[in-house]
């Protein structure tokens, strides 16, 4: 199996959970990559900052700029 770099798979990851934002369960500020072998290392995926009432940012979590939902 060829190891994809943590770039792309952070940007699969991401792409998965907005595809999934419809569904109740699954919080697109909980999605995380992380690299074949080391499971515990975690790398945060979206930001994920509350901008009021249920709303969260869907940004990549290193943005520049303002936040957006």
């Amino acid at each position: 199996m060829t190891k994809m770099p943590l770039p792309a798979a952070r940007l699969l990851a991401r792409a998965i959970g907005r595809s999934l934002a419809f569904l109740p369960e699954p919080g697109l500020g909980e999605t995380t990559a992380s690299e074949q072998g080391a499971p515990d290392a975690q790398h945060q995926v979206c930001c994920d900052r509350r901008l009021g009432g249920r709303r969260r940012c869907v940004r990549r979590v290193d943005h520049a700029g303002g936040c957006t939902s």
